[in-house]
């Protein structure tokens, strides 16, 4: 019978690391992220309902919005290129991706607190007026949230730190 070390012995050996296992995957995380980046600038990132009528803007309206748009075409690019075959992600590219998906956290992230303090915001309900942040502005956090780890587990496996 094997003894209690020796399972453990045979059990680590065998065990992948995550950045391994998640490693290959990551141009491709990049690319998802990216592309849902994309859409949820063109959802409702905030909705105003005034006495029964409702009037929804997109994410794209804002000048956030615009230079998201922008990160994400350049992520998008920069995976793109790292998923092809002949290409070899250099330092210099891997760093700009990484810097490109934290300027795209940061512009989220300053969208939803621009819809956050619209004069609006809180809402009169006495006057029936009603401010909601949109669907499109969460999923634009979750997914330059999901394109800076895609980025991070990238530079981690080129051992750019």
């Amino acid at each position: 019978m094997a003894s209690g070390t020796e399972l453990e012995s045979t059990r680590a050996a065998t065990e992948v690391p995550w950045l391994e296992k998640a490693g290959p995957h990551a141009p491709k995380i990049l690319l998802g992220a990216a592309a849902m980046g994309l859409i949820s600038l063109f959802l409702p990132a905030v909705t105003v309902s005034f006495l029964g009528t409702s009037q929804s803007v997109n994410g794209f309206s804002a000048w956030q919005g615009k230079l998201g748009l922008v990160a994400y075409l350049g992520v998008g690019v920069l995976a793109g290129l790292i998923l092809k075959k002949d290409f070899a992600p250099v330092r210099n590219q891997l760093l700009a991706c990484l810097i490109t998906a934290g300027v795209a956290l940061v512009l989220a992230v300053w969208l939803m607190l621009a819809v956050g303090r619209a004069p609006v915001s809180a809402g009169l309900p006495d006057v029936g007026l009603s401010v909601s942040t949109g669907f499109g502005a969460y999923l634009n956090i979750l997914a330059s949230l999901v394109l800076v780890g895609g980025a991070t587990i990238q530079a981690k496996r080129a051992k750019l730190f």
